[in-house]
């Protein structure tokens, strides 16, 4: 006959504050987690908020620089007529020059300030006013004619 044996075995540990160790290690983890997904929040925001800062900036520096062109192409045509009169031209006679030197560039991508400027010198140095608005128009064809951008055109 066989015999039988039984063991009785007691397991028992000592936990030595082992287990709230581990959930304090678990709930610092999901911390850091929650914590790194804030801060790549964060730096998203911040790189939205730089991009558009740098879009108002250019924004605002295309909107100076076209005011400032504005500015600049009315004192031209505000000072033609005053220039012309020092000049010993009549007010008639300023406005006819401008009226013709817009309908030479009419439809050219020259601008009329810039033509008006150019009729301003050569008055100044031929001293007769309608030809040098005639000779504006012709500088300003031929230049476009030949090639050459409209900035260079309007440096004749």
């Amino acid at each position: 006959m066989a015999e039988q044996y039984s063991v009785k075995a007691f397991l028992s540990a000592v936990d030595s504050g082992f287990t709230s160790t581990m959930g304090s290690a678990r709930k610092s983890m999901s911390g850091l987690e929650e914590n790194t997904q804030k801060t790549n929040m964060s730096i998203l925001q911040m790189a939205a908020g730089a991009a558009v800062f740098k879009a108002l900036t250019v924004a605002t520096n295309v909107l100076t620089a076209s005011v400032g062109k504005a500015v600049d192409r009315y004192d031209t045509l505000k000072s033609y007529p005053r220039v012309l009169q020092q000049l010993g031209y009549s007010t008639m006679e300023a406005d006819s020059s401008t009226r013709k030197l817009s309908e030479g560039i009419n439809g050219l991508p020259t601008s009329l300030d810039e033509v008006v400027s150019t009729a301003q010198r050569l008055t100044i140095l031929t001293g007769n006013l309608e030809e040098s608005t005639d000779l504006t128009i012709a500088l300003n064809n031929a230049f476009l004619a030949s090639g050459a951008s409209s900035d260079k055109a309007a440096r004749n």
